[in-house]
């Protein structure tokens, strides 16, 4: 499958969202539905500034229940990222003032949760791998830490 943008607008959201059991079906920007079940989702965090700002992110799985189609989060992970000096292009996805994450570090992972930084601090791009389990919905939640605004790249695999 292709790239695709995970947030039409870019965040600056400075603390996370709350989720907590909802009758309301997940389906804004930032959740990835993990119908085919995916065996993994990559990410590619960016964001605006300068190189050397940071951000982060954390990953929530939400699982409908059974007969009540309530859905409930389980934290996935969270992690941090540094932005390098690799930049996007006029017209595409990353924009021209974008610059791609070149580090990433896991902070924080749940139980049986598979998450794997490919970091370099070499300006180019990082990705963090995500095995999304048997989650019917990947939600991302970004904030902004010094960098001005951040976004992902996102792309579900099956290898």
């Amino acid at each position: 499958m292709a790239l695709r943008k995970l947030f039409s607008t870019s965040i600056t959201a400075s603390t996370y969202a709350g989720a907590t059991d909802t009758a309301t079906e997940p389906t804004a920007d930032g959740i990835v539905d993990n119908v085919g079940r995916r065996r993994y989702v990559r990410l590619i965090p960016f964001g605006t500034d300068a190189a050397n700002e940071t951000g982060s992110l954390q990953i929530i799985g939400w699982s409908r229940q059974d007969t009540t189609n309530i859905w409930t989060p389980t934290l996935l992970g969270r992690a941090t990222f540094t932005l390098g000096a690799a930049v996007g292009v006029t017209n595409g996805l990353v924009p021209a003032a974008g610059l791609y994450a070149d580090t990433i570090a896991v902070t924080a992972v749940g139980a049986s949760t598979r998450l794997e930084a490919a970091s370099n601090a070499l300006d180019m791009p990082a990705f963090l791998l995500v095995n999304p389990l048997s989650f019917d919905k990947i939600e991302v939640q970004m904030l902004v830490g010094t960098a001005a605004s951040v976004n992902c790249l996102f792309e579900e695999m099956d290898t």
